[in-house]
């Protein structure tokens, strides 16, 4: 009886062991889980301001190329992805009828 008793005793030790395991395992998962939205509302914040930057920054670019009359050329560069860029400056285009271009990169 005393070894039944003893088997019953470790038996729900045991079991008392996996739930304070688990209940501690369920602790962390939320724990994390409140970290992971917080991260992921900054991150969207952050999204959020890069786009209304990027959207002010090409804005303030075609503005920019409007008033000094860019227009994008082809380039004989050889570097892949580079652009290059013809400025007509105003100074230029009234002190001579034929307008002369400065290339910009």
């Amino acid at each position: 009886a005393s070894t039944m008793a003893s088997e019953k005793s470790r038996e729900i030790e045991a079991a008392k062991q996996r739930l304070a395991a688990a209940q501690s395992q369920v602790s962390s998962a939320s724990k994390k889980m409140e970290t992971a939205r917080a991260m992921m509302d900054a991150a969207e914040q952050n999204m959020k301001s890069s786009k209304k930057e990027l959207e002010g920054a090409e804005t303030f670019l075609k503005e920019v190329d409007k008033r000094w009359e860019v227009i994008d050329v082809d380039s004989e560069d050889e570097r892949p992805n580079i652009k290059r860029r013809k400025v007509t400056l105003p100074e230029e285009a009234s002190a001579r009828p034929s307008t002369k271009k400065r290339q910009c990169s």
